[in-house]
């Protein structure tokens, strides 16, 4: 019982935490390869001195913008 709270509060913080963008002409093939792109280069902007991730994050997040997509 007890676990079963727990994975469901887990659950919630994660859905709550999820960004989700939309294009009005883009499939969703075109989001996987764009998101794939875009997380090759926020990857290669993080490194030793970004313990969190926020500068890939952040990376990923202009990228797609930069590719049209918005932010929901």
């Amino acid at each position: 019982m007890n676990n079963t709270v727990m994975v469901i509060a887990l659950l919630m913080v994660l859905v709550g935490c999820t960004t989700m963008y939309s294009h009005p002409n883009y499939s969703e093939q075109k989001w996987a390869a764009d998101y794939a792109f875009c997380s090759a280069q926020g990857g290669q902007a993080s490194g030793a001195n970004d313990p969190y991730g926020t500068t890939r994050y952040r990376t990923i997040h202009n990228c797609l913008i930069g590719k049209g997509w918005s932010k929901q």
